[in-house]
């Protein structure tokens, strides 16, 4: 299974290069707020629910250098009103000639693709406001020299700082405790980054072809690095200098942990002389090797629903971790409980003493027995749901049609349609029924 995702990993790095970014389409831009797309001749915005702004695409006259207002004086209900500038959507300044760009320190979200392909590029502060850098923000940006990441960045997506062949450092928050996939992947000058002691996981092909990479200045322990889960495509880590707070490590291919080189790697001892006896050699005795079980590597659960991993750690050291490879789908605790949050498949390490082992966790979607049912008038139906946690609700469109009670029992009333709307796991199903005659 890791062999499989580091080549399906590869795949999306190289297939990185040739595919052309996409048209933004106003469904896309807008897909966060039911508000239309306005234009003062400079930005496409939108004013969302909240009464802030998402600024959805530039399209002001060439520049340089861009300062970003923090502020809009837009037409709210009528009438204008200052609005704060909080968002970056899909692509909104990609492909631009810009050489500096100002974010303003309002700003919370910078959408995906968001500085795309604005190869003259030079400088990029993100500031502390945001919490969001979301996937391929930054990627090919060729000028790129200077990076700094604000303080409150918690989340960065896929590709989002990739193929930027000019920068030579860049400096983790503390905020960001994961990496994600091929974060900085072809960045061939990065020779140093300096990583936090909160960092708990290390994606496939973040450092992939990070050829320039020699130093790593980390904020924890060796013992701590050494249990950071890392992915496939990241074998250059291997050539780097692990600054930490206790001194300089290299990496070791004996123990496939990095060490202190100026210390022997096998613990040694001398003859023990009794002054009486003859002299004695005692053989050194190895740290037990650390192992991890996990009974089922693979599970399937519903939206909302959680499972404690059975993770069985003999000979460990320090504290077990548990890391997901995607919180937006499934969020795991330390003591390993995980909570199912979206549709899709995640990937729990689980780390200790430098030995890990993956739980794949795939969260589904409740469904009904029936997304669409026909009942002959005077007769019942009683709507099921798979995958039901907690409590759930029904609601008929039409009452005098089909009526549902608390249970999900239908009962046809009078021939024609109606909808029966149920309320599960925080997302909402449908059955679309149909009342016919009853021929008895």
């Amino acid at each position: 299974m890791k062999k499989l995702k580091s080549i399906v990993a590869v795949l999306l790095v190289s297939m990185l290069i040739i595919i052309p970014a996409a048209t933004v389409s106003a469904a896309v831009i807008g897909a966060n707020s039911t508000s239309a797309i306005e234009n003062n001749g400079t930005y496409q915005y939108i004013v969302k629910d909240d009464g802030t702004i998402k600024i959805s695409n530039y399209v002001g006259p060439d520049t340089t250098s861009l300062d970003i207002p923090s502020t809009m004086k837009v037409m709210v209900n009528g009438s204008m009103s200052e609005c704060t500038v909080t968002e970056f959507g899909y692509g909104a300044f990609s492909k631009k000639s810009f050489e500096r760009v100002s974010i303003p320190n309002t700003v919370k979200i910078i959408g995906r693709t968001a500085f795309k392909k604005c190869a003259n590029l030079k400088s990029v502060e993100i500031p502390d406001s945001v919490t969001l850098v979301d996937a391929f923000a930054f990627t090919q940006c060729e000028s790129l020299e200077s990076l700094i990441i604000g303080s409150s960045v918690s989340t960065v997506g896929d590709f989002a700082f990739s193929y930027c062949p000019k920068i030579k450092s860049v400096v983790i928050p503390d905020s960001l405790t994961y990496l994600d996939l091929a974060m900085f992947s072809g960045d061939t000058s990065l020779e140093t980054i300096t990583i936090p002691g909160t960092l708990t996981y290390i994606d496939y092909c973040v450092f992939n072809n990070c050829t320039g990479l020699r130093t790593i200045n980390y904020a924890g322990t060796a013992e701590k690095w050494n249990s950071i889960a890392v992915g496939g495509c990241n074998d250059i880590l291997k050539n780097t200098t692990l600054n930490c707070n206790s001194g300089k490590y290299v990496y070791s291919s004996a123990t496939g942990t990095f060490i202190n080189p100026s210390s022997s790697e096998e613990p040694t001892t001398e003859p023990v002389t009794e002054p009486v006896t003859e002299s004695v050699t005692v053989t050194p005795v190895k740290p037990a090797k650390t192992t991890i079980t996990i009974k089922k590597s693979q599970v399937s659960i519903y939206l909302k629903d959680t499972i404690i991993i059975n993770a069985t750690v003999k000979n460990g050291r320090g504290n077990t971790t548990y890391v997901s490879s995607n919180k937006k789908i499934a969020k795991v605790d330390k003591t390993g409980k995980v909570t199912a949050i979206m549709k899709g498949t995640a990937k729990i390490i689980v780390a200790n003493n430098g030995v890990k082992k993956t739980f794949t966790v795939t969260v589904k979607k409740p469904k009904l027995n029936a997304n669409a049912k026909s009942i002959k008038k005077g007769k019942t139906f009683t709507l099921k749901i798979t995958g039901q946690v907690g409590k759930a609700t029904y609601k008929s469109s039409n009452t005098k049609v089909a009526k549902v009670n608390s249970n999900g029992k239908i009962t046809a009333k009078k021939i024609g349609k109606a909808t029966i709307t149920v309320m599960t796991n925080g997302i909402k199903l449908t059955s679309k029924i149909t009342v016919t005659k009853n021929k008895n």
